[in-house]
């Protein structure tokens, strides 16, 4: 879910700071997700495609490996003509349920540092 060594390249080794990096990706990520989910109704294949590529760059860049691989496939089958608006929603759920198991984890780890 989280590639915890590429989080700790990121943050320098910042606990905190890798938290809140976390924190504003789950907050990034959950607009950007209700926005697509929006454009999906609509059928916006390329705002659906554009937010996938922008889904897998913020996601990449804090190690956030699924939702990242998540992103660069909206991206990948948005673009694709043939491929099925209702996949694109499932996608697209698949999307939620990574974000909410991000945030998960983000409150776990919080737990643990106040724990230490």
């Amino acid at each position: 879910m989280i590639d915890e060594t590429r989080l700790r390249e990121v943050t320098g080794g910042d606990a905190v700071f890798a938290l809140e990096l976390i924190e504003l990706l789950v907050s990034e990520a959950t607009q950007l997700a209700d926005e697509l989910r929006a454009r999906h109704k609509l059928g916006d294949r390329a705002r659906l495609k554009e937010g996938g590529h922008a889904l897998k760059g913020m996601a990449a860049n804090v190690g956030a490996t699924r939702l990242a691989a998540l992103g660069e496939r909206l991206q990948s089958e948005a673009a694709n003509p043939s491929a099925k608006l209702e996949d694109l929603g499932d996608l697209l759920m698949q999307i939620d349920a990574q974000i909410a198991a991000i945030q998960a984890w983000r409150a776990q780890k919080s737990r643990e540092g106040h724990q230490s």
